[in-house]
């Protein structure tokens, strides 16, 4: 990834990313009222996890017809070695105790329309990123 942000920044230019964070990724929760559980991984494996759901992340209850995705996980060690084996610089990066989206069910939305949990965990991060 770093390599194509690289080639793509200008000189003196800046790559900022917000994305849900991959700590949070490792977690299930189908029922609000129960704890989350950890069932995938958080480090990359060869093989991507396959998930078959319909909805999407804005409307769960959406009709999709192509319900089967792949997702590879993505720590945060390879998303900065990525950035810093591309010469980039990191200015920034911050974790947050909350997310754009329902990420689990039960999660309460705030007045400030970001959706948080009960457990104090990293569910979203911002990293911004400079080409000198």
């Amino acid at each position: 990834m770093g390599q194509i942000v690289s080639r793509y920044l200008k000189d003196d230019g800046f790559f900022y990313m917000a994305e849900c964070h991959p700590l949070s990724m490792i977690f299930e929760n189908l029922n609000a009222s129960e704890p989350l559980r950890v069932k995938y991984p958080y480090f990359e494996q060869a093989e991507p996890v396959r998930f078959e759901e319909e909805g999407t992340y804005a409307d769960r209850k959406a009709k999709t017809v192509n319900n089967v995705t792949y997702e590879w996980s993505h720590s945060l060690s390879d998303i900065f070695m990525s950035l810093i084996d591309a010469g980039l610089k990191i200015e920034f990066f911050h974790e947050h105790p909350f997310t754009v989206w329902e990420q689990f069910p039960g999660m309460k939305k705030g007045d400030d329309r970001y959706y948080r949990l009960d457990e104090n965990i990293p569910l979203l991060f911002s990293i911004k990123a400079l080409k000198s």
